[in-house]
């Protein structure tokens, strides 16, 4: 996840106590996420680690490459252009 551990821990220790919003919009990434490495496992670790890049875009990449290629690659580093392109356009 791409926030600092304490965070992440202070998160898991509640155990379904009311959350911030902001603990639970990292809850669902956390689900989200979880999720797509439980079904495309390094793949997707791999396409989660790209920069400002939605975890929606990195299901949809990895539904059009499932596999560590050139074109996974390729779709990565796409999708990171129109993150930063979202970002300052």
């Amino acid at each position: 996840m791409k926030v600092e551990e304490e965070k992440s821990l202070s998160l898991v220790e509640k155990k379904g106590e009311k959350l911030t919003k902001d603990e639970e919009r990292l809850r669902a990434y956390a689900v989200e996420s979880g999720g797509l490495i439980a079904k495309y496992g390094k793949v997707a670790a791999v396409a989660l680690s790209a920069r400002r890049v939605a975890t929606k875009d990195v299901c949809e990449l990895l539904q059009k490459e499932s596999k560590l290629s050139d074109q996974f690659y390729e779709l990565v580093m796409e999708a990171e252009r129109k993150a930063l392109g979202k970002r300052f356009g």
